[in-house]
């Protein structure tokens, strides 16, 4: 499994794009899970407890 994380610092995509690129994303076979949000707390936290990018 590839684990592959990409950070943009100061840029701002609304939460419909994100969303819909999240869609694309997890529609893929070769894509188990895809999150794609902003960098806010509560993203975050959801982020962390999806165990997204830890290893099982």
């Amino acid at each position: 499994m590839t684990i592959t994380a990409v950070v943009k610092k100061n840029t701002y995509f609304d939460s419909v794009s994100l969303m819909a690129i999240s869609t694309k994303a997890n529609s893929l076979d070769e894509v188990a899970q895809a999150f794609v949000a902003m960098g806010t707390e509560m993203n975050k936290g959801v982020r962390c407890s999806r165990s997204v990018f830890l290893s099982s």
